[in-house]
């Protein structure tokens, strides 16, 4: 996860997947690891407590329409970026 000023540490990621949701932070280099989902399509939102930057789900510039991520069991997913903007 990155802004306009490269890795944004600590910002929540929540990865749902039906009723299913599994958190975590990003770390010093803006990398995160969600798992525990099951099969299907994952959508992940993107929030900084402190809120120095804006919510976002994953490839939405506005924030409402998700992009679903396919999920199959055992998969890794990787290179899932999201750049934050400045809460405005």
């Amino acid at each position: 996860v990155t802004d306009a000023n490269g890795p944004v540490a600590g910002v929540l990621v929540v990865a749902v997947n039906g009723w299913v949701r599994s958190a975590t932070r990003t770390n010093a280099a803006g990398q995160y690891t969600v798992g525990n989902l099951p099969a299907g399509n994952a959508y992940l939102e993107f929030a900084d407590p402190p809120g120095t930057h804006a919510f976002r789900w994953y490839l939405n510039n506005d924030g409402t329409n998700p992009t679903a991520i396919p999920v199959t069991p055992g998969q890794h997913v990787t290179g899932i970026n999201q750049v934050l903007p400045p809460y405005p």
